[in-house]
C-alpha cells in the first residue's frame, strides 16, 4: 500500500519484505492488485519458455509458469523468508536468495522474465535493468512494473502493516523517472512496447512496462 506524510519507521528492503512475507500473499492492497493485474495482461505464453521472475517474492509467477509448463522456472529474491514460502509452493521452479543488485544472470538465457514492484527499491537503476535486458534472448520480453514516479514525488511511501507487532512500516524506496528506463532500454537494443499507467481514486499508482529483446 502506500501512505503520505506520516512519519513511521523506514526498514531496508530485506527487513521490511522479510517482516512482511507472512501475510503478502494473501494481502490485497491497489498496487498490489494493479500490478498482479498489468503483469497478467502483459505476459505471453509460458508454455515451453524460460522464465525469470526477478523479485519474486512468494512465487506467484512462478506458479503461473509452473500451470502453463514453463520448460524453465528460476525464482530470485533477497528475503529468505519470501523464499521459503516461495519453495514450500512451488515445487517445479528454482530459487535463489540474492540480492537483485548483486546477481549473476547468464546472458541470453531466458523468454520472459517478470520484475514487478522491485526496482524502485533499488538505489542505482541502470545497472540491474542492464542486467535484466541482457539476460533476455532474443524476442525475449521483460515485464516491469513499479510504484509511479508520481507518487513518490508527492512524498507518498511504500508500506506495509507487520502481523507480529500492528505496526506500520515504510520500505526504503528510490525514485527513478521514466527517462532512466527508456534511455537504458535504448542502449540494450530493445524496445518498448508497452506502458500503462492505472489510476486509482484519479491518481497514478503503478506504472508497468513491456518490452521486447530485438537484438
Amino acid at each position: 500500500m502506500w501512505w503520505k506524510n506520516k512519519t513511521i519507521h523506514v526498514l531496508s528492503p530485506l527487513e521490511g519484505y522479510n517482516r512482511w512475507a507472512a501475510t503478502y500473499s494473501h494481502e490485497s492492497n491497489p498496487i498490489k492488485n494493479l500490478s498482479d493485474t498489468l503483469v497478467e495482461k502483459f505476459l505471453p505464453d509460458l508454455q515451453n519458455k524460460a522464465v525469470l521472475d526477478a523479485g519474486c517474492g512468494t512465487g506467484k509467477f512462478c506458479s503461473v509458469a509452473e500451470k502453463q509448463k514453463a520448460s524453465k522456472i528460476m525464482g530470485i529474491d533477497l528475503s529468505p523468508a519470501m523464499i521459503e514460502i516461495a519453495r514450500e509452493q512451488n515445487k517445479l521452479s528454482t530459487f535463489r536468495c540474492e540480492n537483485l543488485s548483486d546477481a549473476e544472470l547468464t546472458e541470453n538465457n531466458f523468454n520472459v522474465i517478470i520484475c514487478a514492484l522491485v526496482l524502485g527499491h533499488i538505489e542505482h537503476l541502470e545497472p540491474v535493468l542492464t542486467k535484466l535486458l541482457r539476460a533476455l534472448k532474443k524476442d525475449g520480453i521483460l515485464i516491469i512494473t513499479d510504484f509511479h514516479p508520481f507518487l513518490t514525488l508527492l512524498q507518498s511511501r511504500r508500506t506495509f502493516k507487520d502481523s507480529r507487532s500492528g505496526k506500520q512500516f515504510e520500505v526504503l524506496h528510490h525514485l527513478h523517472l521514466f527517462q532512466e528506463y527508456v534511455r537504458c532500454i535504448r542502449e540494450n537494443d530493445a524496445t518498448l512496447e508497452a506502458l500503462e499507467e492505472p489510476l486509482h481514486n484519479g491518481t497514478p499508482v503503478i506504472f508497468a512496462l513491456r518490452i521486447k529483446k530485438i537484438d
